[in-house]
């Protein structure tokens, strides 16, 4: 299915987003100087923690998400049975 049409292929097109992507994060990051927190724990008052912390429950719910996937998953001829 992939086609060399498709978008994904064209590195041009996507350098733009990931410029745009990275100024965002870094944008987001900066504003940690600018934010005055009030910490519960000792931990939270290092810089760019709440970006980390994004980060990583971001990355947990992608795993979260592919092993619940498995267990999800149809087969491919699922629809195709009566």
């Amino acid at each position: 299915m992939n086609h060399p049409t498709d978008w994904k292929h064209h590195s041009n097109r996507l350098r733009p987003w990931w410029i745009g992507f990275g100024l965002l994060l870094a944008l987001s990051l900066l504003s940690d100087v600018f934010v005055q927190h009030h910490a519960h724990f000792g931990f939270e008052d290092y810089f760019g923690f709440y970006a980390g912390y994004g980060f990583g429950v971001g990355i947990v719910l992608v795993i979260i998400a592919k092993v619940v996937g498995i267990f999800l998953r149809r087969k491919e001829t699922y629809y195709e049975q009566n």
